[in-house]
Parts: structure tokens; sequence; C-alpha cells
């Protein structure tokens, strides 16, 4: 990861900033069941991505997992400067309860009824022409945004929020198509905890509660403990068309400031890689993101780099060996993502997929008597994991059982118990195997994605045997495979997978 407070790269073990000493928190495992994706610290906003980053316990650190290198490197002007960057700089007026005068407010906050939300709109991909809010209360409270990708804007001040306190300012600007941009600031006094560490975990299981799937991007407390930022995204709700959330807090000893942006999934790639520059943007300018030192990048730069730079984390590749083992060796199907998610249709052990991709072990809990350990909450993380991976939907009254009754003999399986809606591993005496081969990266002009070379595939038995003897047995499935994938900043998964062909 890179630190969210100077930008510098951190270990994957470190517990603090090298460079500025910020302080990565522990947040237990149990507590942070999360799909991970691509992200860097400085592209966390966009998440889009996002797309995917795991957090690994150690000691009374959070330590986050591995990402590619960034898509670009980033810097924004001093907030305040007059360098012509964003077009009009926006004060708050002196009103206890807002502005009351609509057509005011909107001339204020340069908004237009007329406006139809379009992420490929010339302001949205030229940072330079976003407008400017600056509180003239409270110096860190300040924002950039496309006012053309808005239709609507509400502005309050001294509001109360029953879940957050309150609401010293807060504005929201809205879309036709569903996009949200909201930016708060509050007194902090709502945020449990004695200390800003204590405050920050608190506020982490707050934002996690509003968000369904969510992804942990950054959790951490400044080398002095003066302040606090928490960053995830995740999915508005549980139904398949929900919008996509990048949420944003910074917790200081006496303000909560948020930036939660929301808006609809990418519909193809080029969506994609405007609505992961849009988000960029959004970050960088955010006064309180913790970006504010960095200079944002010019969109043909950043739309190069995007794909340029692609890469995919630890976890990533674990969900795409989990694909060969069980796509491939198992199963033996090829071809489009929607032929295959065809042939998945009537597959009762349609969990198993998620199982072979690692996923599971992300939990900790203990194992009853019986040989099953329960993954509390897991379902929606695995319901996500099917949208974003295959467009489809667990079927709970199909892949169901009782998991008081389910015994898996000598063999294992992940299963959703009919009566509590929660994940099951039940186990045996068997080991899961796993696949093995080489691998690596080709682009495909033809399907404009990446082709991750996967083989000679073979299968790795719990007695260990070698290489040379899985060749001996011309292992079932055995050859080279191309898994089609593409970047995405706006699922759980952070790229797209179009399909898997036998190419050798």
């Amino acid at each position: 990861m890179r630190c969210p407070e100077c930008g510098t790269r951190i270990r994957k073990d470190a517990r603090f900033c090298a460079k500025c000493g910020w302080k990565v928190i522990e947040i237990p495992l149990w507590k942070r069941i999360r799909i991970p994706l691509i992200v860097t610290a400085l592209s966390l906003s966009v998440v889009l991505i996002a797309v995917l980053a795991i957090a690994v316990v150690k000691n009374n650190k959070t330590e986050i997992a591995d990402e590619p290198e960034d898509l670009t490197e980033i810097s924004v002007p001093e907030a305040n400067e007059n360098d012509g960057s964003p077009e009009s700089d926006i004060s708050e007026t002196s009103s206890e309860t807002g502005i009351d005068d609509i057509e005011a407010l909107f001339t204020r906050f340069g908004i237009s009824e007329e406006n139809v939300a379009d992420y490929g709109d010339d302001q949205v991909l030229d940072y330079n022409r976003y407008d400017r809010y600056t509180s003239e209360k409270y110096d860190q409270f300040g924002f950039s945004y496309p006012s053309s990708l808005y239709n609507n804007v509400s502005f309050i001040e001294n509001g109360t929020d029953e879940n957050y306190g309150n609401e010293l300012e807060k504005v929201e600007l809205s879309a036709d198509d569903g996009s949200r941009a909201m930016f708060v600031i509050y007194e902090n006094d709502n945020i449990a905890g004695t200390d800003i560490e204590s405050k920050t975990e608190n506020l982490h299981e707050k934002e996690k509660d509003t968000l369904f799937s969510p992804i942990d991007l950054t959790i951490g407390v400044s080398q002095n403990g003066d302040y606090g930022t928490v960053i995830m995204s995740g999915y508005e709700n549980e139904s398949m068309d929900s919008c996509f959330v990048y949420d944003l807090c910074h917790i200081d000893n006496e303000y909560l400031y948020r930036m939660r942006l929301t808006y609809p999934k990418a519909k193809d790639p080029d969506d994609d890689v405007h609505k992961a520059y849009y988000q960029m943007m959004m970050y960088c300018q955010c006064d309180f993101s913790g970006a504010v030192n960095s200079k944002p990048s010019p969109f043909n730069t950043f739309s190069d780099s995007y794909f340029n730079s692609f890469n995919i984390s630890a976890q990533q590749k674990q969900i795409i060996w989990g694909l060969m083992k069980y796509v491939i060796y198992h199963n033996n199907m090829t071809g489009s993502k929607e032929k295959i998610a065809q042939d998945f249709a009537d597959d009762g052990d349609l969990l198993q997929l998620y199982l072979y991709s690692d996923m599971w072990n992300r939990y900790e809990a203990p194992a009853d008597s019986s040989g099953k350990i329960e993954y509390p909450g897991a379902i929606e993380y695995a319901r996500s994991f099917y949208r974003d991976l295959l467009d489809i939907e667990l079927d709970g009254n199909r892949i169901g059982v009782s998991a008081s009754s389910y015994d898996p003999g000598d063999g294992y399986k992940l299963i959703l118990d009919k009566d509590s809606n929660e994940l099951f591993y039940a186990y045996g005496t068997s080991a899961i195997g796993t696949v093995s081969g080489n691998d690596g990266w080709e682009y495909n002009e033809s399907l404009n994605c990446y082709d991750y070379l996967m083989g000679p595939i073979y299968a790795i038995s719990p007695n260990g045997e070698s290489w040379k003897e899985h060749l001996e047995k011309n292992d079932k499935n055995y050859g080279i495979y191309a898994v089609h994938i593409r970047p995405n900043r706006s699922n759980t998964l952070g790229f797209d997978f179009l399909g898997i062909d036998k190419v050798g």
C-alpha cells in the first residue's frame, strides 16, 4: 500500500510509514470480512476500484494487502491558490439552516436542473475545470467537483444526523442517474472512543454498516495520533443493480469529515475509465482526503496508465487460480463468461468456486464438534463475488442445506445453511488440493483485454507429488489456458472476467 498521508509506499508487514510515521491500526480479522481489490493508497478513491485491499492482522496493527504500482503519480495544487485550476470558489452562506433561495443555491454551486449525468463530459474529464467549494468557517472542509454532472444540490448548516451527530455543514450533489456526492463536517463527539485510534476503529465499524459487501481500503492514524482515516468501498444496497460507493472519512480531535461518492456501476470499459478518473480527481481535490499536496493527472495520461499499468494483487491472482481449479480442472469449462455462467446455472455446488478462490479462509472462527466453521455475514460477500464475476445470483433454495445434519464425509465443502442463512465450511479428513503451473501476462488486442496465461495446468494433491510426477500422470485437462480479464474500478473484484480459452 501507499501511505495516505505522504504517498510513500509502505511494506506489507510495516506498522508505520517510514517517512511520516503514519500508524496502521489493527482491526480484528473476524470483523474484516472483505474481498480485496486492486487499489493503491492514492487510487483507493478510484476504487472503482477497486479492484481489491484486504487487511491482515499482525500483533496490534492492521496490514493492508499487496497492491500494484500506481496508475500515475498525482499531486494537487494548494487549495486556495489562484492558479486558475478550478473555475469557481464557492463559500457557504451565513444562514443557520442553509440557503433558502433555491435559484441562488443552484447559481452558487454552478448547478443546472437541465444537466444530464455523463461521466464522459468534458468538464468531468478535466480536473482544471472542476468547480470548488471552500468553507469560511472550517479550514479543512473544501473540495472540488464537476458541476456539469449534477442537476440538484442541497446545503445545510447546523443539521442533525441521528447516526453521526451535529452536521456543521453538509453539501449534497445529485444527478439524474442516481449519482450523488455528499460532503459533511460533524462534531466528532458522536463517535465512541477515548482517543483517535479507538474512534477510528469505531468509525470503521459504523461505516461498514452503511455498505453492502464493504471493502477496506485504508484504516489508520497519524504518528502522533491526532487524526485517523477510514476509506472503504462497496455497494449501496443488496440489489444486483445497486450503485457503487466510495466512502472516505477523516476524524481528528474536534471534527469528523466525510466524502461519500455514489454512482452506477460502469456500463463498459470507457465508462469505467471515466468513472475511475472522476473518483481519483474527487479524492485528490478533497482537502481532508490526505492528497492535497499532490497534483492530479490529465485524463489522457491517466487513461493510458490505467490500462498499461494494470496489475493484480495476490488475492486477485488467487481468484483466477480458483477459476482454473474449479472451472477447468474439475468441470472442463471454457468459453465466454456468459457460456460459463450458463454452465453454472444448475450447479448445486456453485459455492465451491468461492471456496476454491480462497475467499473462505479470510475469516477466523472455531470449528464446532461436527467439523463445521461458520462465517457470520459472509453470504453478502459471496453474492457480490458471483455478481461481479459471472453476473449471476446465488440461489439459496438450490445450494442451501441444513448445516446441523450435513456431513461431508471424507471431503470438504462450503455450504449455505438454510436455517441461519450463513455460510459454513464443512470438512472431513481430506485436505484441499490446488492447481499450479507457470503464469504470465499478454495483451489481447482483439478482445481489448489482458490474457492471464496459466499452465501447464496440473493438480496438486495433499500428498505433495512433484511437478514431474504430475507430468508423467498426464493430469486431467493438462494444458495452457488464457483467462481474459480487464480492469474494472466499479466492482468488488477490481476486474471484469471475460472468459477462458485453451491456447496450448
